[in-house]
């Protein structure tokens, strides 16, 4: 399967199928948008194209990620494939090629533009301070190592050329930390816009020095095509549809927030400043956009964390089967043929090593991790609190857990069939497969 060259050609692919919608109406990039994209995900609607944006001539899509079906079509496999997928391409990354130009090259401006004139940037929460870029995709180098990384971080648009970053994961924060070091400004290009392959390359979970983007060929099963930007030593996806040219400044940090955050509370920070020098984008270019506390922001980072795990676990409990991040971050939910008793509970520990993990159940083969109601009947009828429950205390936090301080109390649930009673624990199985569009019109 060769994966989609660019956003747009995955929105047609979404449309055909009634997995995208647009929206004619004039909206407005302050709250509005942000409030039926949450609308949209709560009933886990389609991804949506918002082609009337108040003050712009760009459109805004978001939702592109928000389902395991629209990642696994992206991918070219189902949903309860993606994340072998995503292994399978972690083994086989793929070289890009670089090319003269793009249609990413097709306006540039390198001088007096203000960011919030060229981009809808979306305003989420009510208490949220301004508009941030959520969907950004940060390219950059290490001044010292000369090492490529790339990440999604949150980013703050104070106006005119000016942003805060909030740099929330490594390599990033030890590249930060080398060019402050040094005390010369860090390169970075800020891409917006494009299809799942490249975001979730971006998310990925690899060794210092990797370059991520050899991961969006594997994934997309073709070389991604890359140029050169206009003013950086840095190379950019031909087909996005924003490239945002700048240098974060050493020793710099503004207030940043508040915003609401990923895991629903506010949060601030002082934070290191990206002045941008050149934008180049798409003609008709399209903005894309997610609220911070969505299933597609937590389908991004979830995806790379199961891909992690199952490896984690399977090194120890090699008849492992799934890893199924639920929801949030906190959740895991692990399917294993059991062979020894201590399986289940290998596998639990293993799982709450993770910093995101706090909460983790094992269930039987048999039970599908990617509904809660068959994990819920599993505990229902496959779990004694007072021997198959496993909590384990002072484990270190994260620091995004409210409820917490520096310590956590993490917890394991054990709901797997016992293996001297497996024909008590059999399931009912319907006894005919059939196809409900023969029977219902």
């Amino acid at each position: 399967m060769v994966g989609f060259e660019d956003l747009r050609s995955f929105m047609d692919a979404l449309e055909k199928e009634g997995e995208l919608k647009k929206v004619e109406k004039e909206v407005d990039p302050k709250y509005e948008i942000a409030a039926v994209l949450d609308e949209l995900d709560k009933k886990g609607g389609p991804a949506v194209l918002f082609k009337n944006v108040k003050g712009y001539k760009t459109s805004v899509v978001g939702n592109i990620c928000g389902t395991r079906k629209r990642i696994g079509k992206a991918l070219g496999v189902e949903y309860d494939k993606v994340t072998f997928k995503y292994m399978e391409a972690l083994e086989k990354p793929v070289p890009y090629r670089v090319v003269g130009s793009g249609p990413v090259k097709e306006n540039v401006f390198n001088s007096g533009f203000d960011v919030l004139e060229l981009l809808p940037v979306l305003t989420h929460s009510e208490g949220d301070v301004g508009p941030y870029v959520t969907m950004g995709v940060l390219i950059y180098r290490d001044p010292e190592t000369k090492a490529k990384g790339a990440s999604i971080q949150r980013i703050q648009v104070k106006g005119n050329n000016r942003l805060v970053v909030f740099p929330a994961t490594r390599p990033l924060i030890d590249y930060v930390g080398n060019a402050e070091k040094m005390d010369v400004p860090m390169e970075v290009a800020i891409t917006v816009g494009y299809e799942p392959a490249f975001l979730l390359a971006a998310c990925a979970e690899v060794p210092v020095g990797f370059d991520k983007l050899t991961l969006v060929g594997s994934l997309k099963g073709k070389e991604l095509n890359v140029v050169k930007c206009e003013t950086l030593d840095l190379e950019v996806p031909t087909n996005c549809e924003f490239v945002l040219e700048g240098e974060l400044l050493p020793k710099v940090r503004e207030d940043e927030g508040p915003v609401g955050e990923a895991w629903g509370y506010y949060t601030t920070s002082k934070s290191p400043v990206i002045n941008i020098k050149t934008i180049t984008c798409r003609e008709n270019p399209i903005y894309q956009a997610t609220t911070f506390t969505s299933m597609e922001t937590y389908n991004l980072i979830a995806i790379p964390l199961e891909a992690a795990l199952f490896k984690a676990i399977q090194r120890h409990v090699p008849t492992v089967k799934n890893v199924h991040i639920d929801s949030t971050w906190f959740h895991a939910f692990i399917s294993i043929e059991k062979k020894r008793e201590g399986d289940s509970r290998t596998a639990l520990l293993i799982a709450l090593e993770s910093p995101f993990i706090k909460h983790a159940v094992v269930v039987d083969e048999d039970v599908d991790i990617y509904s809660l109601r068959d994990v819920w009947w599993a505990i229902d009828t496959r779990f004694q609190g007072d021997k198959d429950l496993l909590v384990v205390s002072g484990m270190p936090s994260m620091n995004i857990d409210p409820s917490c301080g520096e310590l956590t109390a993490k917890v394991g649930v054990d709901a797997t069939k016992t293996l001297a009673e497996q024909e008590k624990f059999r399931r009912i199985k319907v006894a005919r497969k059939v196809k409900l569009e023969e029977y219902l019109s």
